[in-house]
């Protein structure tokens, strides 16, 4: 198997990288998934520093790359004629989340504006796509693009990501990850 997940990997760049792979740090004890250290501190820092015995290490460390290892082979078996890259898990979590509230239909994201600088994202179960709309499958679930955030979201990574700070949909666009706020350390005269 194929290690992404090095001792030497930063906590945070883990955690940015594979969010999915939150629990089990924290199955481990490996409360540092928020911390401010996380950033700077390895993962063997981060473990050995708080007692891990080195076993327990060895077992997050496979557990881990188990997870990472997953996502990857999720990613290289992307549906390249597929607008956006949505998740197995993401998938499966949207219809746990239909059937817990007996909903049927499609999933339709929409791109909503969050402020001066930064995008929010609305996923909705809806009948039926609207005129317009980018529509495709993923593993039996319908999805919806609405036709004004196709051009936000081509190519975007959405999944669902479970971690101490709560739960949700997690979508990560090429824009994001270019653009910057211009109203940030700007001051007023």
């Amino acid at each position: 198997m194929t290690q992404y997940i090095t001792k030497d990997s930063t906590i945070g760049d883990v955690v940015a990288k594979y969010p999915q792979v939150a629990p089990v740090f924290l199955k481990f004890g490996l409360h540092c998934v928020g911390c401010h250290v996380a950033v700077w501190e390895t993962l063997e820092e981060g473990c050995m520093g708080h007692g891990m015995p080195e076993e327990d290490f060895r077992k997050l460390l496979k557990e881990a790359n188990e997870v990472a290892s997953k996502n990857e082979d999720d990613r290289a078996n992307r549906d390249p004629s597929a607008p956006i890259f949505i998740t197995e898990h993401a998938v499966d979590m949207v219809k746990t989340l239909m059937g817990k509230h007996k909903t049927q239909g499609l999933l339709r994201i929409r791109v909503i504006d969050s402020g001066c600088c930064s995008k929010g994202y609305d996923f909705a179960v809806e009948d039926k796509a609207e005129e317009g709309d980018t529509v495709f499958e993923k593993d039996g679930l319908t999805v919806a693009i609405a036709s004004d955030s196709i051009d936000y979201l081509q190519n975007a990574t959405v999944d669902f990501v479970e971690s101490p700070e709560g739960s949700g949909f997690k979508v990560e666009t090429a824009q994001e990850q270019q653009e910057s706020c211009a109203c940030k350390g700007e001051k007023s005269e």
